[in-house]
């Protein structure tokens, strides 16, 4: 599970070009994040078909709270 967040995180944005600004959490990169109601990262894989997402933040900004929509940007 580790190589797949890998794999849709930093080496994504490395593949696209972007890591310098995105992909991982550094000062100085954008915020974007995914909570998510699990007791670790091991058990995404486990919760298929569920949406296990909590929050969203997005460029620094809250946008689900709670499984609700707070704002769109």
């Amino acid at each position: 599970i580790e190589e797949a967040i890998n794999a849709a995180t930093i080496n994504a944005a490395y593949s696209l070009g972007i890591s310098r600004t995105t992909g991982s959490l550094e000062v100085g990169k954008k915020a974007d994040l995914l909570l998510c109601e699990v007791p670790n990262y091991l058990h995404l894989v486990y919760h298929l078909g569920v949406n296990p997402i909590r929050q969203v933040i997005q460029n620094g900004r809250l946008v689900i709270k709670n499984k609700q929509l707070v704002k769109a940007y």
